[in-house]
């Protein structure tokens, strides 16, 4: 069953075995395994149910339906755009379907370095495994690759950087180019058409526009959590109340430290919102004489991934990953103004674009406001500053050498090299915070696992410390960055903690 908050007016209450809070990688994973495993589940999640008819592929429509604050969440320094999915799915149907498995150093060293219990990739590798076939991974075909792609593998390849193509979970892909506006022909395997129906299927309850407030205890009890019910804009309705031994938050590397916040849970050891850490994400654009036409296709295709060798160095690297999108999508992060600006836009089918990813070192805080909202802080530090800028020169090198004729960062100035012996200037940067447009997708910590309470806010497997019932499973709980697209190592803990729930509970 699947309602719409704004249906269920006035002070509603339900009980269940467990309420599952969000509905993305980490949520709805672990609701279809309880469910499957006769619990009765019931899902809340904040924002709407959108349907692929809905999905019009018009970047303000979708913007204001998909994302938190129309994709325009901002850190307060003002320099990070923070990119998170506020819809049935959560950031699963904006995502790219690029899939990556968590990396065996980076689990290495959770398990070895960090202490952290059974979360080696013999253990991990079964529950990837079924999250590569519910979500039906596949490597990138060859008749799959945009000229876009094949651009950047020229550019690698005359470069001799390391690179390769990546598998991806979408089925009969169109090539619309959209990826980030939903997929308006369910073509991409999302958590919202893959383990969230099987859930209903199931008996699970779903309630869309329905934001969860607090969560509720009695003494160190979980005893359910309280949910606001909207009208689907910014109005209130009602309230839910779902009563549940067994409460999950699965809200997000934001949203699930400030629940707990407002809920007066985890303030003793001081680590709720500490540790958070970014994916920081830049991209620069190459203009080329020939049509590119990077809006159609999908990419990542082809990623370069010569900068990360995360057995030797686990904490640090960048990967350069193809990145393109719709036109009013574009035109912010392309530099100039007025004429300037305009000529580039109408050059807009010449562009190729090459983001740089980093595997940040970085760490950042969410709090909570006075109104109940989250406050993101986020700085890089100067480790990651520099290897920022390395990315970025890596990147426009790779594009003058795949044949572009100018490269522009994304820069509210009218910055552009045309050869690759400008692009030292980057250098000179002392900051790159309001210098360049950054951006995260992937943000994680914020209630990293551990052993320890005084150094974590959940145990190994997703449990609080401090509350009995209440558990924890998204991205907020990696203790490091996890260096690839988080979403196959989300859905896999978040599978994990499942199998640990139905064995302790």
């Amino acid at each position: 069953m699947i309602v719409a908050g704004r249906t269920l007016a006035g002070a509603v209450s339900w009980d269940a075995d467990v309420v599952v809070v969000g509905t993305g990688a980490g949520g709805a994973p672990l609701g279809h395994a309880l469910t499957q495993a006769g619990k009765s589940v019931v899902f809340l999640e904040a924002g709407p149910r959108v349907l692929d008819a809905e999905m019009n592929q018009r970047v303000p429509d979708m913007l204001a339906r998909l994302y938190w604050d129309r994709g325009a969440r901002v850190t307060t320094n003002g320099a990070f755009t923070v990119s998170q999915g506020r819809c049935v799915g959560g950031s699963t149907v904006h995502y790219t379907a690029w899939a990556m498995r968590p990396p065996r150093p980076i689990l290495d060293h959770w398990t070895y370095h960090l202490k952290l219990t059974e979360l080696d990739a013999k253990t991990i590798d079964p529950f990837v495994e079924t999250v590569e076939k519910m979500l039906s991974t596949r490597p990138v075909q060859p008749h799959e690759v945009n000229a876009h792609n094949h651009l950047i593998e020229r550019g690698a390849n005359e470069l001799g950087l390391r690179g390769g193509f990546v598998h991806h979970n979408r089925v009969g892909c169109l090539g619309c180019g959209y990826c980030l506006l939903g997929c308006a022909y369910n073509r991409k395997q999302t958590a919202a058409n893959t383990f969230l129906p099987a859930a209903i299927g199931l008996g699970a309850r779903l309630v869309s526009d329905a934001h969860v407030e607090r969560v509720l205890t009695r003494g160190a009890r979980v005893e359910g959590v309280r949910a606001r019910l909207l009208d689907g804009g910014h109005g209130e309705v009602g309230t839910l109340t779902v009563r549940a031994p067994v409460v999950v938050l699965a809200a997000g590397t934001i949203h699930t430290p400030a629940l707990l916040v407002r809920s007066g849970i985890g303030d003793a050891s001081g680590q709720v919102g500490r540790n958070l850490v970014f994916h920081t994400t830049t991209t620069l654009f190459g203009l080329f004489d020939e049509e590119v036409a990077a809006h159609r296709g999908f990419s990542p295709s082809y990623v370069v991934d010569h900068a990360m060798d995360l057995e030797r160095y686990p904490d640090r690297g960048y990967y350069l990953v193809p990145a393109f999108a719709a036109p009013a999508a574009i035109a912010p992060f392309l530099p100039g103004f007025g004429d300037d600006h305009a000529t580039k836009m109408r050059a807009y089918k010449r562009l190729a674009g090459l983001s740089v990813m980093l595997h940040d070192a970085s760490r950042g805080r969410v709090t909570v406001a006075p109104n109940g909202k989250p406050v993101i802080e986020y700085a890089l530090a100067p480790e990651d500053r520099g290897q920022l800028v390395e990315g970025m020169i890596a990147a426009g090198r790779l594009l003058f050498a795949a044949g572009a004729k100018e490269v522009y960062p994304s820069s509210p100035g009218g910055m552009a090299f045309t050869s690759p012996d400008q692009l030292d200037y980057l250098t000179s940067f002392a900051h790159l915070e309001n210098r360049v447009a950054l951006n995260t997708p992937h943000p994680q910590g914020t209630c990293r696992m551990g052993e320890m309470r005084q150094t974590s806010v959940v145990d190994p497997w997703g449990r609080s410390h401090d509350v009995a019932g209440l558990y924890v499973s998204d991205m907020s709980v990696f203790p490091t960055s996890v260096a690839v697209p988080p979403s196959i190592t989300t859905m896999a803990l978040a599978l994990r903690t499942a199998r640990h729930l139905l064995a302790t509970a």
